[in-house]
Order: structure tokens, then C-alpha cells, then sequence
């Protein structure tokens, strides 16, 4: 099963929900196929209620607030909370299209963005209460909240394996799982090796980068050189300091461009000073 969970709705509007793929069947502990094609939606509503407020309110403190919103909300959805099941893909290409569609899937789509004149901005969006299409139009910085409020905290993962399609179940299992599958050729093998960066180079632009253009030959890395650390910053000085460098004697300097070793009056001066 993959799950991915989604916080926006057509609107933008904060509607959290999840998304999930799930195989018609399971991989049975003697490597036999067991096909499932009954699927009990109303039992799954039910299901699906006890086990989320069940799992919010273990989690969360005996006094915290929500909980009384949990006993509310069992009290409300009788008959559970929504659960739409649609019908199988006929294709691994469906499959596949529909899982880019949902598994990655931003907030807004650009075509979706009508106008901006650079302080609102009209999108449009369907509508399935009343249907059709319908259009808003909302202020820039609106629009921004609305798209600011669905970006995920730091390092949490919007999609989630589990049972076979676990990292650590794909490479158990996999062949167990092509064996009893009626189509083992849809199923893939073990997970492919990342390409170093001269094969990514090569399968770019067509160029091997360590080969030599003109005889063919493969190069070879001589010597690395890596730049020299720079000097670290001079101390800034302070304005008594810098009253006391104005105040230095100057070397002298003749019409011919040469240094005078006679000190001028000034500089004798400076120097009494100091």
C-alpha cells in the first residue's frame, strides 16, 4: 500500500485527506497469491474512524482539549468518515498516471491561475458541490497564505510505503511476488544502481568527460590542486590609532623622485607630538 496525504482541496482551503494505492490481493507466508476483489466500504468508514481518533486520542494528553472534540466527532459520523473506493486501473500505464497525478501533486496547477494584475490574482477551480467550474479572485498576499499553509514541515515525508512495497519488503519479496502474479513481467526486479557521475555526463549530452577528444584514449587524474586558503582579514583600527598614523612623520621627497633623508618640519613636529 502507498499512502500520501494531501491538506488542500480544490479551493486551497485546508481540507486534509489521504490518498492510497492498494494491490488486490496479498503475498501469503508460503508464497501463494491470495486475490482479494471484495471491498466493504461502509465497513472501511467505520474502520477508518476508529482507528485515526483512536490513535489521536492515546496520543494526546487526558486533559488536553480535543479530546472532547474526539468524542464529538464519534458522535457526529455514526456511520464513520468519508471513504471513496474507486475501481481498479486496467493498465500499469493508468496505474502509473495516476500515482504521478496524486503522489506528486502541488497545491495549484499554473494553467489553473486565470489572471494577475500585481495585487490580485484569479484561479479557477471545480466545484463538486454545485459543479462546473467556478472562479476566485483574492489578493496577492491572500493567495500566498493560502499556498504557505499546505508547505510541510522540515524533513517530514508526504508519502509512505507499506507492506510489500516497503524498501526492506520489495528486496525480500519481490520474487516470491513475481512467481504467484498472473503478470510477473508488470513486476520489477531489484532496485537498479545510481549512475556515477560520468555515466549521468554520457547519458546527458552524449560525451564521455574522460576520454580524450582527439586520440580516444581514457585521461588520468595526475594532480588535484585546491585553492590556496585565503589570508585571513586585517584588524580594523580603532580612530586613536588612526589619529596616530596621520600623525607619523612622512618621508621627504626631491623634484627627482628620490627619497630625501631630511626630515621636514612638519614631520619633526609629529614627532614631539607623539
Amino acid at each position: 500500500m502507498v499512502a500520501t496525504c494531501h491538506t488542500f482541496g480544490r479551493n486551497l482551503r485546508f481540507h486534509v485527506h489521504v490518498h492510497l494505492l492498494v494491490t488486490e490481493g496479498a503475498l501469503q507466508v508460503g508464497g501463494v497469491w491470495q486475490p482479494v476483489r471484495f471491498f466493504p466500504a461502509r465497513e472501511y468508514r467505520k474502520r477508518w474512524q476508529y482507528y485515526l481518533l483512536t490513535k489521536l486520542r492515546s496520543a494526546l494528553p487526558a486533559d488536553h482539549p480535543a479530546q472532547r472534540t474526539i468524542g464529538r466527532l464519534f458522535r457526529k459520523y455514526p456511520t464513520g468518515f468519508i471513504v471513496n473506493l474507486e475501481t481498479s486501473h486496467r493498465s500499469v500505464r493508468m496505474a502509473l498516471s495516476y500515482c504521478c497525478r496524486y503522489l506528486a501533486r502541488p497545491p495549484i496547477g499554473e494553467r489553473r491561475i486565470v489572471d494577475y494584475d500585481e495585487q490580485y490574482v484569479t484561479f479557477e477551480y471545480k466545484d463538486y458541490k454545485r459543479g462546473g467550474q467556478r472562479r476566485e479572485r483574492c489578493g496577492a498576499v491572500r493567495f500566498v497564505r493560502l499556498l504557505l499553509q499546505h508547505v510541510l514541515p522540515r524533513y517530514a515525508r508526504n508519502i509512505h510505503y507499506y507492506g510489500l512495497y516497503r524498501p526492506q519488503a520489495r528486496r525480500r519479496w519481490f520474487a516470491q511476488a513475481r512467481r504467484a502474479s498472473q503478470y510477473p513481467q508488470n513486476i520489477g526486479g531489484s532496485a537498479a544502481r545510481h549512475l556515477s557521475w560520468r555515466q549521468r555526463i554520457v547519458l546527458a549530452f552524449k560525451v564521455d568527460p574522460v576520454q580524450c577528444p582527439n586520440c580516444g584514449t581514457q585521461l588520468v587524474v595526475h594532480d588535484v590542486q585546491w585553492p590556496t586558503r585565503r589570508a585571513p582579514p586585517r584588524r580594523r583600527m580603532t580612530k586613536k590609532e588612526h589619529r596616530l598614523q596621520l600623525k607619523l612623520p612622512l618621508p621627504a621627497w626631491d623634484t627627482q623622485g628620490t627619497q630625501s633623508s631630511m626630515p621636514s618640519a612638519r614631520s619633526a613636529s609629529a614627532r614631539r607630538a607623539v
